[in-house]
């Protein structure tokens, strides 16, 4: 099961303090991303194959609980963003970011 988070519980996990984690951090190992990713495929009806989405970035926040990892459908601006429980070795779920719609909104956290 897959589950879009609304605005207030995507920025409910967002903090100030987040780090991006490098290549060779394993936090997140372990989550069945790839299975959630194809989900999110098909009920988003989105045309790309799970082999050809980008992973751009992991972000966590310094208490080490919550992991924002970001992968890219082809368009620049476009992400799928999983959220994942770290404490709990769980997805809480995701949202879709629009870079370009952020960028225009200078109210944003992100």
């Amino acid at each position: 099961m897959i589950r879009e988070l609304t605005p207030e519980e995507f920025e409910a996990t967002v903090a100030d303090n987040m780090r991006l984690l490098d290549e060779n951090d394993d936090t997140c190992a372990g989550i069945p991303l790839v299975d959630y990713v194809e989900r999110c495929i098909g009920v988003l009806e989105m045309n790309i194959d799970v082999d050809d989405v980008e992973f751009h970035y992991a972000y966590m926040n310094d208490q080490r609980q919550i992991c924002h990892i970001g992968l890219n459908f082809g368009d620049e601006n476009l992400y799928l963003v999983v959220v994942v429980d770290v404490s709990k070795q769980k997805i809480m779920g995701h949202t879709v970011l629009d870079l370009s719609k952020l960028k225009t909104n200078p109210d944003s956290k992100r």
